[in-house]
C-alpha cells in the first residue's frame, strides 16, 4: 500500500469557531497531519516535496473563490462539502463550470453537507450525493461528566432573558458564543486552537441542555449526546438551505415559536433523536473508503515538478491576487460580497478604468500588471500541464490589458 500524506484544510483568519470545529471533526480521522492547508488559498499549496497530499474537504467553501480550484498536490475527498448559491457569500454557481467542473468531476460522486448544494452540483450534472455534517462524527470523551447546567449559544437576546428569568434561579446558566476575536486566534498555534475546540466541546458534553442558533454547536451536540434545542428563523433563505435537512434529526423552533412556547418544552423536557447515527455511521464508513481508494489512484508521476509549479503558477498568481484584492478594496467592495458583480470577468470590465482613477499606487500597480501580463504568456506558452489551470485567468489578463490601453487613450 502507498503511504500518502495528509492535508488538513484550516482557516487561519476566521472570525467563527465553527471553521475550527470543522477542522477538529477531519482531524480524527487521519493518522496524522503533515500539512495544514490554507482553505482561502487552496490553489497555492504546495509540498515539500513532489507528492499528492490527502485532504478532507469538508466544510464551507469560499470567501477568496479566485483560489479555486485545488492545487495539483491535493487529493481530495469532497465529503460534507457545502458550496452556496447566494450572494452572501461561498462559491457560487458560476465557479462551478469549465476546469473546475472538470477537477470536481475527477473525483465524484460529491459528498454534500445539505441539499442546497446537490442542487447547485445537479445544475452542473456532477454527480452528488447527500453525505451529512461530518461534526455528527465528533466522539465523546468518556471522562466528562453531565452536570446541572444549561448552556446558551449565540440566540436571540429575547430568547436569553427568557430563559433567565424562568429557569434561571432553578439552573447555572453558562453563555458561550462561536464569535472569535480573529487577530488573538490568529496568534495561536494550531495545536492551541484545537484545544480550545476541545475545551468548547467538553462544555458542550457535560451540559444538561444547550440552546442555539449555531449549526456546528447542535450536531456536535446529537454526538455527544447532549439535548440540544437549535433556533432558527425559516424566512432567512440561506440559513434555511444550510440547516433545513437537519430539522429532521434536532429540536429545532423559530426564536418567535420559542417567545410563545419554548420555556414550556424545555420545562417538560427534552430528547435528542437517534436518527442521526445512520447518517454518523455512513459517513464514516464511506469517509474510510474513499482512504483506502485514495491509496491505489496515487498520481504522483503526472504531476508537475515543484519548482515548475512556483515559478509559473504561485508566483504569478500571487501578483494576481495582490492586484485582485488591491482593487476589491479599493473599490469599497466587501470581499464577501463580490460576487455580486455577478461573476469576474465582468468586474474588471466594469471596476478596473475606475480603479487606475482612484488608486493611489498607479505606478506599482502598472509594474505589477506588466510583470503579470509577461508571466501569464509565457505560462501559455510554456506549460501545457498548467494550460487549462489558468485558462480562466489569461481571460481575465486580456481584459486588463484592454482597460490599460483604454486609459491611455
Amino acid at each position: 500500500m502507498i503511504y500518502m500524506k495528509n492535508g488538513l484544510v484550516v482557516f487561519k483568519e476566521t472570525e467563527n469557531i465553527g471553521d475550527d470545529i470543522q477542522s477538529y471533526a477531519a482531524l480524527r480521522h487521519l493518522p496524522k497531519i503533515d500539512y495544514y492547508i490554507e482553505r482561502e488559498e487552496l490553489d497555492l499549496f504546495i509540498p515539500t516535496k513532489k507528492e499528492q497530499v490527502l485532504t478532507i474537504m469538508n466544510g464551507w467553501y469560499l470567501h477568496s473563490k479566485i483560489n479555486f480550484p485545488l492545487s495539483p498536490y491535493i487529493y481530495p475527498i469532497f465529503i460534507s462539502t457545502h458550496f452556496s448559491s447566494y450572494k452572501s457569500g461561498g462559491i457560487k454557481t458560476e465557479y462551478l463550470n469549465d476546469f473546475s467542473k472538470t477537477e470536481l468531476l475527477k473525483y465524484a460522486p460529491i459528498g454534500c453537507r445539505d441539499s442546497g448544494t446537490a442542487k447547485i452540483l445537479d445544475e452542473y450534472k456532477i454527480p452528488n450525493y447527500f453525505s451529512g455534517c461530518l461534526t455528527l462524527t465528533i466522539e465523546k470523551d468518556p471522562t466528562i461528566e453531565k452536570k446541572d447546567y444549561i448552556c446558551l449559544v449565540d440566540i436571540d437576546p429575547k430568547v436569553e432573558n427568557c430563559i433567565y428569568n424562568n429557569l434561571g434561579t432553578k439552573y447555572e446558566i453558562i453563555k458561550k458564543t462561536h464569535t472569535l476575536n480573529k487577530e488573538k486566534n490568529m496568534q495561536l498555534s494550531w495545536e492551541e486552537r484545537f484545544s480550545n475546540v476541545k475545551k468548547l466541546l467538553d462544555t458542550y458534553q457535560s451540559a444538561k441542555l444547550v440552546v442555539t442558533s449555531r449549526l456546528h454547536c447542535a450536531l456536535p451536540c446529537l454526538a455527544l449526546n447532549t439535548p440540544v434545542l437549535l433556533l432558527y428563523n425559516e424566512e432567512d433563505i440561506y440559513i434555511k438551505d444550510r440547516l433545513s435537512d437537519y430539522t429532521k434529526l434536532l429540536n429545532f423552533m423559530s426564536t418567535k415559536e420559542f417567545l410563545s412556547k419554548g420555556i414550556k418544552t424545555l420545562k417538560k423536557g427534552i430528547k435528542n433523536s437517534d436518527k442521526y447515527l445512520k447518517i454518523k455511521n455512513s459517513l464514516e464508513t464511506k469517509l474510510q473508503q474513499s482512504i483506502k481508494e485514495a491509496t491505489k489512484n496515487n498520481l504522483n508521476s503526472t504531476l508537475p515538478a515543484l519548482k515548475d509549479y512556483k515559478d509559473l503558477y504561485i508566483k504569478p498568481k500571487k501578483h494576481f491576487d495582490k492586484i485582485y484584492h488591491l482593487a476589491v478594496k479599493q473599490m469599497e467592495i466587501d470581499e464577501r460580497n463580490y460576487i455580486n458583480l455577478k461573476y469576474e470577468k465582468d468586474y474588471w470590465q466594469k471596476e478596473f478604468n475606475n480603479l487606475l482613477l482612484k488608486v493611489n499606487e498607479y505606478n506599482n500597480l502598472t509594474t505589477e500588471r506588466n510583470y503579470l501580463s509577461k508571466k501569464y504568456d509565457e505560462i501559455i506558452k510554456e506549460n501545457s500541464f498548467l494550460k487549462k489551470k489558468l485558462s480562466k485567468y489569461e481571460k481575465k489578463e486580456k481584459v486588463i490589458k484592454r482597460s490599460k490601453n483604454e486609459h491611455k487613450k
